[in-house]
């Protein structure tokens, strides 16, 4: 198997832990081949959050699927949705 990884990404924390800034965080996938780590951004959110809450799980055919939360403006309003976002084999 491959090693692989999904993690919210804090760009810059300001005034302390967990104070990320929105427009610079995202959710990004991992992962280790040949003794070295790939990453890619999956969704770098825009001006939301985007990213929060990965779950990684893989297909029979080796393919990678990432679920996770986004904040999305909906008529004005701000919403949680569910993203899902799939990778080709590894």
């Amino acid at each position: 198997g491959t090693l692989a990884a999904a993690y919210y990404r804090c760009a810059e924390a300001e005034g302390g832990l967990g104070d990320c800034r929105p427009n610079e965080d995202g959710l990004v996938f991992a992962w280790r081949e040949d003794g070295a780590w790939s990453r890619e951004v999956v969704d770098d959110g825009g001006a939301l959050d985007c990213g929060m809450w990965p779950s990684l799980g893989f297909y029979k055919d080796g393919r990678a699927v990432v679920a996770y939360q986004c904040v999305a403006e909906e008529e004005g309003d701000y919403e949680e949705e569910l993203r899902v976002a799939e990778r080709k084999e590894l």
